[in-house]
């Protein structure tokens, strides 16, 4: 038996309770207000998306514009995230379930006007798919016997844009 091909949708949430938060400040850290992301799967851009929806509804951007003063992009060239922040904007990934991890940031608040992650992204929280058939046999995962056709490693899935 073969698998010739699989194809399917990344239906996988990486937004969850465990890491659902973006704290920020208007006033340069005298109030803080967390925006929570809906669970779901999400791109970069998708999670940008939400935070604006959210500081737009509860009137923290440009009205006079309609500019955002807080964005989250990515980098394709480092793979990283690029956080920019204006009008004394700050933003803290110091909660236990911000999203720093998710966007390569440390436990810290930030302030700089331009600043990249420290780390690159990490918006694929699985590291594999085990394609399983039921008639397979002689296949071991984690040295027990299971009915693994073929395992499929994530990393090299990882896109942005």
């Amino acid at each position: 038996m073969a698998l010739l091909n699989l194809e399917t949708y990344y239906s996988f949430p990486n937004i969850d309770q465990t890491n659902s938060n973006f704290k920020y400040s208007p006033d340069g850290g005298d109030n803080w207000f967390t925006v929570t992301v809906p669970e779901s799967s999400y791109e970069i851009r998708d999670i940008d998306a939400a935070i604006k929806q959210q500081m737009k509804i509860n009137y923290y951007y440009n009205s006079q514009n309609d500019k955002n003063y807080v964005s989250v992009v990515a980098n394709s060239s480092t793979l990283k995230t690029i956080l920019t922040l204006d009008n004394n904007y700050q933003v803290a990934f110091t909660l236990n379930n911000s999203m720093r991890r998710l966007f390569g940031f440390n436990s810290a608040i930030y302030t700089a006007r331009y600043q990249e992650s420290e780390c690159v992204v990490n918006i694929v929280n699985i590291n594999r798919i085990l394609a399983n058939i039921d008639i397979i046999t002689g296949s071991y995962v984690n040295g027990r016997m299971r009915p693994v056709i073929y395992p499929f490693s994530l990393r090299f899935l990882l896109i942005i844009r």
